[in-house]
């Protein structure tokens, strides 16, 4: 009887063992797994990240480019399979982008070039004759040069120019000569022959107004005008002559 179980047995077919897991071909990874991926901060402060992946960090950064452009809001770049994330800064005035979430260097001007471009705030200064009659354009032209040496060589000229003719840059250029005549000759002209005070009026008028202006030295029409009248007032123009 036991002869005849253990036939059976022995005629029973042997389970072949497994292969090894590690003998088993690995399938590639997904491509949607690899590669880059964008995020960009929005206002709200959260990050929105892009749909798709992006092949090679030169592609993301190629892209993060044209956001920075387009957003001027900081991004960064996230290598998929690592998770890592580089932080990029991305300067809201030109749209250019650099690493490590500060500014790129400044890419500065040459002293030709810085005195070349201030030459031009010169000569519209000079040109100008209500600013020539107010500041110094030799003293604008070097403020301008100084700032233009400091500053990154893709600064817009108009940017230069408001900041020459505004303080505090424009306090130390203040032609007061010429302002004291830009007030005293056409107050004089107007008034000497309507008020035996004239002169009186028209000295203390162009005293005051350079004085005031002097304080705040605007490149401004409107705001010279006011303090050229509160000084006229002052000065007596208001009150009849007796």
């Amino acid at each position: 009887m036991c002869f005849s179980v253990i036939s059976r047995l022995d005629s029973l077919p042997i389970a072949k063992s497994a292969e090894p897991e590690t003998n088993k071909p690995t399938k590639p990874a997904s491509p949607l797994a690899l590669g880059w991926n964008l995020e960009v901060k929005e206002k709200s402060g959260s990050w929105r990240r892009s749909k798709s992946n992006l092949p090679t960090e030169k592609h993301a950064r190629g892209w993060a480019e044209s956001e920075c452009i387009r957003w001027k809001s900081p991004l960064k770049i996230i290598e998929v399979a690592s998770g890592k994330e580089y932080e990029l800064y991305c300067n809201p005035k030109t749209g250019k982008l650099s690493d490590s979430n500060k500014p790129a260097p400044v890419a500065l001007l040459t002293e030709p070039e810085a005195s070349e471009r201030a030459k031009k705030i010169n000569r519209q200064c000079v040109s100008n004759y209500s600013m020539k009659s107010m500041f110094d354009c030799d003293c604008i032209e070097n403020q301008a040069k100084a700032e233009y040496m400091r500053s990154d060589a893709s600064v817009a000229e108009g940017e230069i120019f408001k900041k020459v003719s505004n303080p505090p840059m424009s306090n130390q250029c203040v032609n007061r000569e010429d302002l004291y005549k830009y007030v005293y000759e056409p107050c004089a002209f107007v008034l000497k022959l309507r008020r035996p005070n004239a002169e009186e009026i028209c000295t203390c008028t162009a005293e005051k107004t350079v004085a005031d202006f002097a304080k705040d030295p605007v490149l401004n029409m409107s705001q010279f005008n006011r303090v050229k009248d509160a000084a006229m007032k002052q000065c007596g123009l208001g009150k009849k002559s007796g």
